[in-house]
């Protein structure tokens, strides 16, 4: 879909004036919304537009001629043209009646443009020819005030763009199996700095253009990488050079082009595509897209004259006549190529500059209405055929298309080198051509002897001179104690800091021997620094074994099934994490609040389960998984709560040993 440029509230603002008329409570998507509206008794009268949105001097021509695809000879445009620039669409003309916010929306692709308004004339460009499209405005009250159907007939979609000239949709022309789809591929001029405000908004919300291909010289783009369009279109450059189609094979441009540009299209994407004028470089994209789609010979030389509609026939740099010898040369080089038509001649050309025929039936697919033929390309298979001495390859397939790449990394066995390579194609040598590689390459072999820790490099060889980096990580609970490197027996363990082993350039076969051991924790558990109630320090043991605090006098009391730790030191804020074995509920579970004096706080004791409750005054930030020996939370001053010095943990829990409490500290 395009990436609109829209305001959500007027969008919001036309949904809610439909269900102020209808009494719904329905959610509309824009595309929904014209229906809506035509369905409300007693709403803003519905006006109808229909305009043949093609100039009259491009129907007459498109309407009159029909060329000869066996007489290259003559070219009748000169008769159409005037001195008159009129390669703009005719639009239409709607009467506004009141200021407020127009929203046009295309029957065809839903895509949708929305302005403010005023009162009086104004025109709408680039709707989908015979399809029915819909206006309406709204005042500031959200009401509809007025609103209507819009439907452009004629066949060639000319779009007006402020200050772009030559800009049109390749759709609506009759091709194989039915017609071209508008809205998919758009053809014109350059845009970077030419492009208004609302040029844009025609090119992003209506057209819904979402990637750019630029044919221009490099020197034309300085460096630039950003569209014309804004930076919500994705732009690709290629430097065309010129529209000569054996030099643009030869140089490797259609691959480069038409690769990316029939993904665009197979994936959805409308794309634009141009030179400076979009007249010759742009019309040769153009030619290959509608041959390979099935357009008549006699619409494609027609769709090519367009551009004299814009560029005049007054002498020979301006016109783009189909008797030309820049125009003539493309046709006689596709007629070429083998085939029954010259749309398969057409397909044998670009398959033969690397285009699969997989990847043009999926865009024949995508671009036409209808029941398009699934092609077959006339190329042969070749036998691959490897003949290799201690050396493996990456590749192994028997077999390889005509026109389409081949490629094979060829390794050295551990401790051979190359000596030798050839290459040949129908029984040419072409080594020189295609063969890239140093035949002296040494392969060395990596060996690791790793304890308790991993290496994020799994390679097992390395070419000789060549750079070797892998990552050292320990196992969990574990840290690297010990790395050892060696390269053909020298040690060079130099080369290993801070978990990283890079070697600039191998020499040898490479030993890694790393040991990782048992990590000492990185935390204070403050357990070992408790003290009893008269301030002296018991550390790790209990305080009390088989008691907990009486909740009315708050004294210690015989329990069975609990202990109390010593007395650990926090205040108001601190992030306080236990860690135990075994399980509990969160009731059995409490903390005793004591002053600095060791005299208990007003507040007495909490249990977990107060300390998690939703919205709890006394802790912020809790962690309650008692099921798993996990508890957390941060003190926060609630009472008396702000005094609290220490505090002592009352714990089902058995074995101390087998408990940690910090203060501030992960427990890792």
């Amino acid at each position: 879909m395009a990436k609109k440029l829209y305001e959500e509230a007027s969008v919001q603002a036309i949904a809610d004036a439909i269900r102020a008329k209808n009494g719904g409570t329905e959610k509309y998507k824009i595309a929904e919304m014209a229906t809506a509206i035509a369905a409300i008794e007693g709403g803003a009268e519905t006006e109808v537009y229909t305009f043949n949105q093609e100039r009259a001097e491009v129907s007459k021509f498109l309407n009159e001629v029909t060329y000869n695809p066996a007489d290259y000879t003559i070219s009748l445009i000169p008769n159409y043209v005037t001195t008159t620039s009129s390669n703009r669409p005719e639009g239409v003309s709607i009467q506004i009646k009141k200021a407020g916010t127009l929203v046009i929306t295309d029957g065809n692709t839903n895509n949708t443009i929305t302005k403010a308004v005023q009162a009086g004339t104004i025109k709408i460009y680039n709707l989908t020819p015979n399809i029915i499209s819909t206006f309406f405005v709204i005042d500031s009250n959200n009401k509809i005030i007025q609103q209507g159907t819009i439907k452009p007939t004629g066949t060639c979609r000319m779009i007006y763009m402020t200050n772009i000239d030559n800009v049109r949709d390749i759709g609506g022309w009759s091709c194989d199996g039915g017609t071209i789809k508008y809205g998919k591929l758009f053809r014109g001029g350059e845009v970077y700095g030419f492009l208004t405000e609302d040029g844009a908004a025609q090119a992003l919300d209506m057209l819904g253009i979402e990637k750019e291909i630029d044919l221009r010289f490099d020197s034309d783009l300085n460096g630039r990488t950003e569209s014309g369009f804004g930076n919500s279109v994705d732009m690709l450059h290629v430097d065309m050079t010129w529209n000569d189609l054996n030099y643009q094979k030869n140089s490797g441009n259609i691959k480069k082009i038409f690769d990316p540009l029939f993904d665009y299209i197979i994936a959805g994407h409308p794309t634009y595509f141009h030179c400076s004028a979009g007249a010759d470089r742009t019309g040769v994209i153009a030619f290959l897209c509608e041959a390979v789609l099935g357009m008549s010979q006699s619409d494609m030389d027609k769709e090519y004259e367009l551009t004299c509609f814009c560029s005049g026939v007054e002498n020979d740099n301006q016109a783009r006549r189909r008797n030309e010898t820049v125009w003539t040369r493309e046709i006689n080089i596709i007629n070429s190529y083998s085939g029954a038509t010259f749309r398969d001649k057409a397909v044998n050309y670009m398959v033969s500059c690397g285009i699969t025929i997989e990847k043009i039936n999926a865009f024949r697919a995508a671009m036409i209405n209808g029941t398009p033929d699934i092609l077959t390309a006339d190329i042969n298979t070749y036998t691959v055929t490897k003949t290799l001495t201690n050396i493996t390859t990456d590749n192994d397939v028997t077999s390889a298309k005509q026109y389409q790449p081949y490629i094979a990394k060829i390794l050295p066995e551990d401790g051979k080198i190359i000596e030798n390579v050839k290459v040949t194609m129908g029984g040419t040598d072409i080594t020189g051509t295609v063969f890239d590689g140093n035949t002296t390459i040494l392969r060395r072999s990596i060996t690791k002897n790793l304890t308790q820790c991993v290496s994020s490099n799994t390679r097992t060889y390395v070419i000789d001179g060549q750079s070797y980096v892998t990552n050292l990580t320990a196992n969990e609970g574990y840290g690297i104690d010990s790395v050892s490197i060696t390269i053909g027996g020298v040690d060079m363990s130099t080369f290993y800091k801070d978990g990283i082993i890079s070697i600039p350039e191998v020499t040898g076969d490479i030993v890694i021997t790393a040991t990782a051991i048992t990590q000492a924790p990185t935390y204070i558990d403050q357990l070992t620094n408790a003290i009893d109630m008269t301030g002296a320090k018991i550390g790790k043991k209990w305080m009390y074994a088989k008691k907990r605090y009486n909740s009315s006098s708050g004294d210690p009391i015989d329990s069975d099934y609990t202990n109390i730790t010593g007395l650990i030191s926090c205040k108001v804020g601190d992030r306080v994490r236990m860690r135990f074995t075994g399980t509990s509920d969160t009731s059995s579970n409490t903390i005793k609040c004591f002053k600095s004096d060791r005299t208990e706080c007003a507040i007495g004791y909490l249990n977990f389960y107060l300390i998690s409750r939703e919205g709890s005054a006394f802790a912020d930030n809790v962690v309650n998984d008692i099921a798993n020996g996990k508890f957390e939370f941060t003190l926060k001053a609630s009472g008396s709560t702000k005094d609290m010095a220490y505090f002592a943990w009352v714990t089902t829990t058995k074995d101390i040993n087998n408990c940690i409490v910090t203060i501030n500290e992960e427990i890792i």
